[in-house]
């Protein structure tokens, strides 16, 4: 009896160092990181610069995989329900906490997912319109759009896009009746305006700053609770009688649910080290951003509050 007795704790102790020495081993072969959105977007610019960086502190290969499709659902879903070993990530953005207000989804943005890492925050999104708008400021364009309900036009990059729920955001706080006309993209919705036949458009200065800066395009406020460090002249919509109007696309890492507290921590170290890197800072600065650092709890808070933020502004928008 004694040498079963002794059998059974010596097999205990075992599988109670199984799990920690799993996790300290990790990884032992490369780790996809899956980008929601189609090569040459702003998730799969920043996907590439982790990778290079990641992979040598883990000693593994990290390999980008793009999965696009239904407004970053598809990449998104496949995350959700894959292993929840660590090797399989999403970098994920702003999407995550406006998808559930636009498409019938599989997976829930708070229980399917480990927050691991915030990695970066997009400058603060800009209202331009075409000069042609007898309006200089913000409150000149509201009282041009009550003037004329239903008659301006707010060009965006699809239902569902950063373009159209931050477009959305602004026309609600503004209490003001527009017409949603979605493109295939920033470029082409930013060149309908050009054109004359939209009238504004909400986005990063990463997409407008040429032409607000040669003056095709003029900016009217900014999104956010302090003035863009590119365009300090432009006042905030706060300063012009909208505060709380915040619109900045953000972009982290989050992993399956159940992924072992372990893991998550060894990830959210290396990738802390890696926004510490000038190539990094330097790499997410030619988009328009800047890196952000949150621990997966702060980062799982901040999901939450951006689920209920965008609820009433998104309800009754289906995708289309």
């Amino acid at each position: 009896m004694r040498l079963y007795a002794n059998l059974a704790i010596l097999a205990g102790a075992m599988l109670a160092l199984a799990a920690p020495a799993s996790a300290q081993e990790y990884p032992t072969k490369p780790v996809r990181l899956v980008v929601p959105f189609p090569p040459g977007a702003a998730n799969d610019t920043l996907a590439r610069i982790v990778a290079a960086e990641l992979g040598p502190r883990l000693g593994r290969q990290i390999i980008v995989d793009n999965r696009a499709g239904a407004g970053g659902t598809i990449g998104t879903e496949h995350v959700a329900t894959s292993a929840p070993d660590g090797y399989t990530l999403l970098l994920t953005s702003s999407a995550l906490t406006t998808s559930p207000y636009v498409y019938k989804l599989n997976f829930d943005p708070v229980k399917s997912f480990e927050p691991v890492s915030m990695l970066a925050i997009a400058d603060p999104a800009f209202i331009a319109i075409n000069p042609a708008l007898p309006a200089k400021t913000i409150p000149e364009f509201i009282a041009l759009a009550k003037a004329k309900p239903g008659e301006l036009h707010m060009a965006h990059s699809g239902i569902g896009t950063f373009l159209h729920t931050s477009g959305l955001l602004f026309a609600k706080s503004a209490r003001i009746d527009v017409v949603d006309v979605p493109f295939k993209g920033a470029g082409p919705a930013i060149q309908n305006i050009l054109g004359g036949d939209s009238h504004f458009i909400v986005v990063g200065f990463s997409s407008l700053g040429p032409f607000l800066t040669s003056g095709r395009l003029r900016a009217l406020g900014v999104a956010s609770d302090k003035r863009s460090r590119y365009l300090p002249d432009v006042p905030t919509l706060a300063e012009q009688g909208l505060p709380g109007v915040n619109a900045a696309n953000w972009f982290g890492v989050i992993a399956p649910a159940e992924t072992p507290p372990a893991i998550v921590q060894r990830l959210h170290k290396e990738l802390a080290a890696v926004q510490d890197l000038s190539s990094f800072n330097s790499g997410v600065e030619k988009f328009g951003a800047e890196a952000w650092k949150l621990n997966p709890k702060e980062f799982r808070d901040l999901i939450a509050s951006e689920l209920k933020k965008w609820q009433p502004i998104l309800a009754g928008i289906k995708a289309q």
